[in-house]
């Protein structure tokens, strides 16, 4: 059958039911196509510059159509905002800037992503209106912020050259789900020249199939043939089949996060960019305080630089220090969605950081118990995080106990998620053994290997691309 080049165009354009992810067989191509073009263009710096700010762009076009234009003007203002704070010497002129543009970004997040939890306020109902958000604001609006707030701290300088400051925005790797990074990690970069050694290739390589696995094979069999199904009903499960959800999502949301993360860092290991680690062991974590510093690394360094400190961090006393963590974690939840239940959720972990700081000088637990309360901890707040309302995730705590069922029932209930059992098993042994994979031993297993369980992931995911589901953190 012919193929017509209004088809063709097609490929080309967004289409709203199947936007461009890392896990689409035309990502592939794409990426491909862009890897030959930036190995040709490696020695000329300013000309890679403005060739992955374009494809970086169109990325975004593929992923989240018009909003693109978003995405141009919100980076455009900032830059020339980050000009003006650069540049200009008069004090109260600097600081009346810089809370122009924090206002700017906090009204654009405002407007696009909690329209409908303002009105909810606003009209005094606990139901939040559904809006179409635009992918990644969440990200982009941090990295503009941290990055106006550099250049008026005079961290970093403002930047003059506006396709280098439109990459850092839009940079495609990191754009959609992070890391979160600053102007000061990032420009430096830019302007080295590039040449895909044999050592990058393989690291990249390494991560790239690393993330591809977790995605694909563990969060995602997870996710649709067990958490997807018991979170829509509760009640209609046993007890054990609950559990074995909640759990599961706990897997689920690692995998699927750290997943998108190993592959962004090494897709931008083989465009010549290093993108920071944001995932460490979490799960290994005896308390919420070191969970955080392991969990969403850019984002707790984030909320930690510019709202804890900021806010007066622990230098005001101790109810002003609990009061802090309360406040910070409070927006580093409504950061990930507009709802009550990621207020809840943020608001739940504030409050176990702010105990945990208040019984620290009395109480000195073993690890081992520390690093089952935290998990345990963890796994009970990850129910709000992933209901999608309240209501959903009182109904999903009260079916984790509420139930007639017998042993024998709860044990036969577990047999008929057979896929998903093997990839909670396979799971649980990674999280334990994560931190004996150190990079030494990783880089010990050779080259071929890796190329062909990515290849094999790739036809799974060719074969099975109905049933992938999009990443998690893309939503925000």
């Amino acid at each position: 059958m012919p193929i017509s080049l209004t088809q063709v165009a097609q490929q080309f354009s967004y289409i709203i039911s199947n936007p461009l992810q890392f896990t689409s067989i035309y990502f592939v191509v794409f990426l491909v196509l862009v890897l030959g073009i930036n190995a040709l263009i490696g020695n000329l710096p300013k000309v890679r510059v403005v060739f992955l700010t374009l494809v970086s762009f169109y990325f975004y076009y593929k992923a989240s159509g018009y909003y693109v234009v978003l995405l141009g003007l919100s980076a455009g203002v900032n830059y020339g905002l980050g000009l003006l704070i650069g540049t200009t010497r008069v004090q109260w002129q600097r600081l009346t800037l810089l809370w122009l543009a924090i206002g700017v970004n906090v009204y654009v997040l405002g407007i696009f992503k909690y329209g409908g939890l303002l009105q909810a306020l606003y009209n005094g109902t606990h139901s939040v209106s559904a809006f179409i958000i635009p992918i990644a604001i969440s990200f982009f609006t941090f990295e503009n912020i941290s990055y106006i707030v550099d250049v008026y701290k005079r961290n970093t300088r403002a930047q003059r050259n506006v396709f280098n400051y439109f990459l850092f925005i839009s940079f495609f790797p990191k754009l959609i789900a992070g890391p979160i990074i600053r102007a000061k990690q990032f420009m430096p970069q830019l302007s080295h020249r590039f040449a895909l050694s044999t050592s990058r290739f393989k690291y990249g390589l390494i991560l790239i199939t690393q993330g591809y696995l977790y995605k694909c094979i563990l969060a995602d069999t997870l996710g649709v043939y067990l958490v997807d199904t018991i979170y829509l009903q509760p009640n209609y499960y046993t007890p054990a089949q609950v559990v074995l959800a909640v759990l599961a999502y706990t897997l689920q949301i690692y995998f699927d996060f750290s997943g998108y993360t190993h592959i962004a860092r090494g897709i931008a290991c083989w465009l010549g960019i290093r993108i920071p680690l944001n995932f460490n062991a979490p799960y290994s974590a005896s308390s919420i305080t070191e969970f955080w510093q392991r969990w969403h690394i850019s984002l707790s360094t984030w909320l930690r630089n510019y709202v804890y400190i900021p806010l007066g961090g622990n230098k005001h006393g101790a109810w002003r220090t609990y009061l802090n963590l309360l406040l910070t974690m409070a927006v580093g939840g409504l950061w990930h969605g507009a709802s009550w239940q990621f207020m809840w959720w943020g608001l739940a972990h504030g409050l176990l950081l702010a105990i945990e700081r208040l019984i620290k000088p009395y109480i000195s637990a073993p690890r081992k118990l520390g690093q089952c309360y935290t998990f345990v901890s963890v796994t009970l707040l990850w129910v709000l995080f992933r209901a999608n309302s309240y209501t959903q995730a009182v109904q999903v705590y009260k079916a984790m106990y509420s139930s007639t069922a017998s042993a024998t029932q709860n044990i036969q209930g577990l047999m008929h998620y057979p896929w998903a059992l093997c990839a909670f098993i396979l799971g649980i042994v990674l999280i334990i053994i994560e931190k004996r994979l150190t990079l030494k031993l990783r880089l010990s297993v050779p080259t071929f290997l890796y190329m062909l369980a990515l290849a094999l992931v790739m036809v799974y995911v060719a074969l099975l691309q109905q049933e992938q589901a999009g990443f998690i953190y893309f939503q925000f």
